[in-house]
């Protein structure tokens, strides 16, 4: 028998170092005024995008922020090869 997983560590927002975002279409979210005061350095954008929706949602606008983190120095994305 196996024991789970450990739970993932949460930190209080202002000493996060990390962001997974959950992202149900292509448009990125405007931080919260903590992400700037945090030293956020790695930021994970995940796809929580319905198969079924996808190929509309490439033909669709999407925004970004004016501003990220300046401290962001990784990027990721996660599941959005799925939906092709």
């Amino acid at each position: 028998m196996t024991s789970p997983p450990p739970p993932p560590i949460s930190a209080p927002p202002s000493k996060a170092q990390a962001a997974q975002i959950p992202l149900q279409s292509f448009t990125i979210p405007t931080f919260p005024p903590e992400a700037f005061e945090a030293d956020l350095r790695d930021l994970v954008l995940t796809s929580d995008i319905r198969l079924d929706e996808y190929s509309g949602l490439l033909e669709a606008e999407f925004e970004a922020p004016d501003q990220l983190p300046k401290g962001i120095k990784g990027l990721a994305l996660e599941g959005f090869v799925f939906g092709l």
